[in-house]
């Protein structure tokens, strides 16, 4: 059963095992965050948070960050009582949208107000330090960014071909270890594998989930989703993928063991919705999949909790 998340919009899910919690950002067409248990049940909104994009929590599970495309910041939410405190003003007229933590420094994608004049800067949490040229590469638009063990993921969508660019993270020190654009055609969503040593990415233009070794982005198999794919989601232990695809009904997600070429479970999201864009998030636990959609009229998205059976 799906429940409506009484957002105009969506735009990132987060399923976090320290603050146990799921929060889901709008976008930029909304002003607030989202907050919900791990049984999917509603706790709270945060207001006031204009244009909420990327999300991403603290070492210790007790802050959230949020970008604010539109206010030129990234907000400082304390999770326990789910204030704000505090901005992080970006300079001039940059736009962050997406976030990743690496260490203790918090990476943020983000754009100016033309075009090809998107970066990557870092916060220092810790100091409130701030810089908005980790690395002279430029994007597009902001590009999407994901972390894990010392790697940094920035993936430009969108665009055909698509750029991905992985970064060796030392410190508050960005260094570009690879780049290619043979990744996928308009890539839709991305993950790192946990442990850092694998790619796995998804492209409107192809039918299944491809699977690349890190740092050299060499082709290493990938899993079939169907037509239309457009999110991707690996258990936080690393031994599951789920593969979701647009669609009116029907057999919408795919759920594969790592190691094996045939899924061990198919699931369908049902009535008339389809599945949002970078929609799948596994719980922290493993125990559920969450999957964001919308219906095929309108924007608004409904979050339903897909399985809990797989071990």
């Amino acid at each position: 059963m799906a429940d409506n998340l009484d957002l105009p919009g969506f735009h990132r899910l987060l399923a976090d095992g320290r603050s146990q919690r799921v929060f889901v950002s709008p976008g930029p067409s909304g002003d607030r965050v989202l907050v919900l248990d791990l049984s999917g049940a509603p706790v709270r909104a945060i207001e006031g948070l204009p244009g909420a994009c990327g999300l991403a929590v603290s070492r210790d599970g007790g802050t959230l960050y949020v970008a604010l495309r539109h206010a030129g910041a990234i907000a400082e939410v304390d999770i326990s009582g789910l204030g704000v405190i505090r901005w992080h003003h970006l300079p001039g007229q940059a736009q962050p949208e997406s976030l990743a933590r690496a260490g203790d420094t918090l990476w943020f994608g983000y754009h100016g107000p033309t075009t090809w004049n998107g970066r990557i800067g870092g916060l220092d949490p810790l100091t409130g330090r701030l810089w908005t040229e980790a690395h002279p590469t430029r994007y597009w638009r902001a590009p999407e960014l994901a972390a894990d063990d010392g790697v940094l993921l920035a993936v430009q969508g969108g665009l055909t071909p698509s750029a991905v660019h992985v970064y060796e993270v030392t410190g508050d020190v960005l260094r570009l270890s690879r780049a290619t654009d043979e990744v996928s055609p308009n890539l839709i969503d991305a993950v790192l594998v946990p442990g850092g040593g694998a790619l796995l990415a998804v492209g409107a233009a192809h039918d299944r989930v491809a699977a690349f070794t890190l740092p050299g982005l060499a082709r290493n198999g990938g899993y079939a989703a169907g037509p239309y794919p457009n999110a991707v989601a690996i258990r936080p232990d690393g031994r599951y993928v789920a593969v979701g695809r647009r669609s009116l009904g029907g057999a919408d997600v795919r759920v594969y063991r790592r190691d094996l070429a045939e899924p061990v479970a198919v699931l369908e999201v049902g009535g008339q919705t389809t599945l949002a864009d970078r929609g799948l998030a596994w719980a922290p636990d493993g125990s559920a999949l969450y999957a964001v959609t919308t219906p095929l009229d309108g924007p608004e998205p409904s979050l339903s909790v897909l399985c809990s059976s797989i071990t």
